[in-house]
């Protein structure tokens, strides 16, 4: 199984309410199926190498993934969302999780940030500061310097 970089505080701040799951024994391995499937989109994106960095699961990232893990959770529970407005809600968030995903997967949405590259500064031979402070310009001097010494 993979790393799953959610826990069940996430799962409880951006997917379901507490008292939904209060009868279950949900641990943060049950979570790992969920953190799979987000993963397989995310390995179908052009433009994001696995595995993830801490500093690459975003909030959004997240969000999105404790949906998925609400609707998994919710179909082992049993709701239905064809009788409850509460659960339409859960089932419209999970497709438009889903949708989500769909598009990281196409490449269409960048969910991770990307990785801060160090450019080599280019030495043009123009003076551009120094490393204790920055360089200043003006016209000519209006002797305020001098008025206060």
């Amino acid at each position: 199984m993979s790393d799953c970089p959610i826990i069940l505080e996430d799962l409880l701040r951006w997917g379901i309410k507490s008292e939904a799951i209060a009868s279950l024994e949900l641990t943060e391995s049950d979570m790992e199926q969920p953190w799979d499937e987000v993963l397989s989109y995310l390995r179908a994106a052009p433009n994001i190498t696995l595995p993830l960095t801490a500093d690459q699961v975003t909030l959004t990232l997240k969000q999105k993934a404790c949906v998925l893990m609400t609707w998994n959770i919710m179909s082992v529970k049993g709701f239905d969302p064809t009788a409850n407005a509460q659960d339409a809600v859960l089932r419209m968030r999970y497709e438009d999780a889903i949708t989500w995903f769909e598009k990281v997967a196409a490449g269409k949405i960048q969910p991770i940030p990307p990785a801060e590259v160090e450019e080599d500064p280019v030495d043009d031979g123009t003076v551009t500061g120094s490393d204790s402070g920055g360089v200043v310009t003006s016209e000519a001097s209006r002797g305020w310097r001098d008025a206060l010494l």
